[in-house]
């Protein structure tokens, strides 16, 4: 059974706390906008600002999601037509090492373009998985790089 795809629970969630005006004494630092820059303020706008708030009890749990989350997750993976969706926090090379490390078995092989993302390289160093059609040379030198992250 296909879902409503115009419902936006997350969203939902969010402007019902904005609507409640509550005073965060939570991350992050500019408090709904309060103590955000004017001019970064007019540019983001204060709406924006105000639904820019952690994940807390009133949102849901990322990591355990049975609200609006799973909910907004739910609809996603019925878009794309795949079995689960879920959300990543803390950025593309987080989601993109969780991705690989769900996906990549040790010692399985993995085709990725010259231009690939950096994360992919501390992927590989970091879970000690090869890097097929690599120099010992240049895995010598990507080692040296684990130093830079």
């Amino acid at each position: 059974m296909q879902a409503d795809q115009k419902k936006m629970p997350l969203v939902a969630a969010m402007l019902k706390y904005k609507k409640e005006q509550v005073y965060p004494f939570h991350t992050p630092g500019h408090k709904g906008g309060r103590g955000m820059e004017p001019l970064l303020a007019g540019e983001l706008g204060a709406g924006a600002l105000q639904m820019d708030v952690s994940l807390m009890a009133e949102l849901d749990d990322i990591h355990c999601p049975e609200g609006c989350i799973a909910a907004a997750q739910t609809l996603a993976a019925q878009l794309y037509g795949s079995d689960r969706c879920f959300f990543a926090v803390n950025g593309t090379t987080q989601a993109i090492q969780a991705m690989l490390m769900t996906a990549v078995k040790p010692g399985g092989k993995v085709l990725i373009p010259r231009n690939a993302h950096r994360s992919l390289m501390r992927f590989f160093v970091s879970t000690r998985r090869s890097l097929p059609g690599r120099s010992k040379k240049l895995c010598k030198k990507i080692l040296l790089l684990k130093q830079c992250f």
